[in-house]
């Protein structure tokens, strides 16, 4: 039983039933002036009342400054039957739906008193007491209460909490805007269970010195002192850290049990060793709030908890800070909860094969390809080579190696069939470029034939391909198929979709939302390997993803509310795009990234010069797939790549000229991809 008590200051306490006469004593004059010419004022206020464990008789009194007017002040608690205030206006005291008259005087003050029955509620061993100012806050409460009793919280802000036994006296700072509700707790019952509690992680950490296995316990204590701990299931030797919130604690000692007397703090102990599946069998007498497992890998692996029913996995951003604590130096890669304490847990943990590194490779390929009215066609190749002293490709059939250079000095190559082996410099690190000319015949073009090229197959793989083809300029040509996609196709398309189906509220914690997608080509092929970022003002920070071989990302535990999705691939158009995210629902979307280069047509007029080579061009754009850019940026692209033809009058990589004159006009279309196949063809329609 909790018994708060009034201590009364000297000023005069008048019962309701005095106020009725005292209204008949004071001219109604006085009353008028006092309310209209000054603002209303509380002095002070204090409140006694028995408690059980039930209900309470509580007794409000306010103290009300009647030379600056009236003050007005209301007290509710959950569960009360009534409701005492004062109103400013009329000088009224309303309770219970009656009206008292209260007549205040410029000379004296007085105390209203009144008294209700109130049903106290809240959880076992705590009990909350609100006040609900209007006019002026409550400043100063007087009570008696066991000294087991401690102030949990307040959100008006406690100036000074002085207990003297059983005597406490509350000091509050002012609050006007809001109720003030002050929380109490009893400290005698179940201190352990109830204010003290642990968290546990195990984490899998498989890196480049080995793997371990390490447990740690994470013990909060939230009110009182620091009871005594002991872990069990493991010897002290194998204990790595061990630290509370005063610092690193000596962990040897023979009965394994350690004794801190902290109002509040942690501790934690790690253990190492290899991983077997199983999860360390050790525990701390602290209550278990949660119990964590994750993974921390340098290797390809996936974890698995079992039984798998018994866990919840997490997204990395919900795992708590606490994690840091125990474990610095670790960065997790995938998390789990467990949600069924009752049965033992194990794990089970799967390793891939790694990729093999790439000894060599081709970071940018690019390809410029002329065709004359004869169906005479010039192929050129330059490549940045990287990790190799040689490489080597594949002719297409009909096709002739002209020249080749490295570093813009003519190499001769080794011919082997259809294979070309080409010497290069003997760095394995630096970047080397190299430069192939083809020539070949593809028959006369005509009108309504498709146009089909194969191009030369490098051994070693492309990150990015782009190609140029210069055709001539009395046709007109329409991209048909090829492993090769215009450079602007059409615009970047965001689909948006809600899914109808992903409503269960089972799936979703209240508060929560989820956002999945899938990366595309324009051609509905998935795209791995983007980089997926969401953005909102309700988050701190920003989250992002990589998408999966399938080309899906997945986000999980958002805050419902706007947000801004930006998708980036390198050598597509990157896209943004808003999503509105619901509680308990599953947004799915769908981003379609398209190549970073722009697709123009154009018509290029030239005089030739005396060897046949084209040292000068004039010309004009003319629109194809949407292209925008400007005619001046068009006709000097076209410019430098009929340039980039006619090196030293007419001589491809520097060793010999062609054999057969560049055609006086033509039209310019491009194509690219990241990571191409090994065997590149495209194919045009001809109108």
């Amino acid at each position: 039983m909790i018994i708060l008590l009034l201590c009364l200051a000297q000023e005069v306490t008048l019962p309701l039933s005095e106020y009725m006469a005292l209204k008949d004593t004071v001219a109604e004059r006085q009353l008028t002036e006092a309310v209209q010419s000054e603002a209303a004022r509380l002095v002070s206020c204090a409140i006694s009342a028995t408690v059980d464990d039930e209900a309470a008789d509580l007794a409000i009194t306010m103290e009300l400054d009647a030379r600056v007017g009236l003050g007005s002040v209301a007290f509710s608690l959950p569960g009360w039957a009534s409701r005492v205030r004062v109103e400013p206006d009329t000088g009224s005291i309303v309770r219970d739906g009656k009206t008292y008259r209260f007549i205040p005087s410029d000379k004296q003050r007085y105390r209203v008193t009144a008294s209700t029955h109130v049903l106290l509620t809240g959880d076992p061993g705590h009990r909350m007491l609100r006040l609900a100012p209007i006019g002026s806050a409550v400043t100063e409460i007087d009570m008696t209460m066991p000294s087991d009793w401690r102030i949990d919280s307040c959100n008006a802000g406690v100036v000074a909490d002085a207990l003297n036994g059983d005597q406490r006296r509350v000091r509050l700072a002012p609050s006007r805007s809001a109720a003030t509700e002050i929380v109490f707790r009893d400290m005698a019952e179940n201190v352990v269970e109830n204010l003290v509690q642990s968290t546990r992680f195990d984490l899998v950490d498989l890196n480049r010195l080995g793997a371990s296995h390490s447990t740690g316990f994470y013990v909060e204590v939230i009110q009182g002192e620091l009871p005594i701990y002991e872990l069990s299931g493991v010897a002290w030797q194998e204990v790595e850290h061990f630290a509370t919130d005063e610092g690193p604690q000596l962990a040897a000692t023979e009965d394994r049990v350690h004794r801190s007397r902290s109002g509040s703090g942690f501790l934690s102990w790690q253990k190492r060793g290899e991983p077997d599946g199983q999860l360390a069998n050790v525990s701390c007498n602290a209550p278990q709030k949660h119990h964590y497992l994750v993974l921390a890998s340098h290797q390809s692996v996936d974890l698995t908890p079992q039984p798998e029913k018994a866990w919840r996995r997490l997204d990395i951003t919900e795992l708590p800070d606490m994690f840091g604590k125990v474990f610095p130096n670790a960065t997790p890669l995938v998390a789990w909860l467990r949600t069924d304490p009752s049965t033992a847990v194990s794990y089970e943990l799967r390793r891939f094969e790694e990729a093999p590194r790439l000894s060599e490779w081709i970071e940018v390929r690019q390809s410029t390809v002329m065709l004359t009215d004869e169906g005479q066609l010039v192929v050129r190749d330059e490549v940045a080579l990287r990790g190799s002293n040689r490489a080597s490709l594949h002719l297409p059939a009909g096709f002739e190696l002209w020249t080749a250079s490295v570093e813009g000095i003519g190499v001769r190559p080794i011919v082997q069939g259809d294979r070309v082996i080409l010497p290069l410099p003997l760095s394995r690190n630096a970047e080397v470029r190299a430069e192939l000319v083809l020539i070949g015949n593809l028959g006369k073009v005509t009108k309504r034939q498709p146009l089909e090229l194969v191009l030369p197959q490098w051994d070693s793989p492309v990150l990015r391909h782009d190609c140029r083809w210069l055709l001539p300029e009395r046709f007109k040509y329409r991209y048909r198929t090829g492993d090769l996609a215009p450079a602007a196709l059409e615009g970047a398309r965001s689909l948006v979709m809600w899914d109808q189906t992903s409503s269960e509220p089972k799936e979703y914690p209240a508060g929560s939302a989820q956002l999945s997608g899938t990366v595309t080509d324009p051609y509905g092929g998935p795209l791995p390997g983007a980089v997926v970022e969401l953005d909102a003002d309700n988050m701190y920070g920003s989250r992002s993803e990589v998408s999966r071989a399938d080309g899906r990302f997945y986000f999980q535990g958002l805050k419902p509310g706007f947000a801004v999705v930006r998708v980036t691939l390198p050598g597509m158009q990157s896209q943004k795009l808003q999503v509105m995210l619901k509680e308990r629902r599953r947004l799915d979307v769908t981003v379609v990234l398209t190549i970073e280069a722009v697709s123009e047509e154009l018509v290029v007029t030239a005089a030739p010069d005396r060897v046949g080579s084209y040292y000068g061009t004039s010309g004009r754009t003319t629109p194809h797939f949407g292209g925008d850019r400007d005619d001046r940026h068009a006709e000097l692209k076209a410019k430098s790549v009929l340039r980039s033809l006619t090196k030293e009058a007419g001589k491809l990589a520097g060793v010999k000229p062609i054999p057969f004159d560049f055609p006086e006009s033509g039209k310019l279309m491009e194509f690219s991809a990241v990571l191409p196949p090994a065997q590149v063809a495209l194919a045009l329609d001809v109108k």
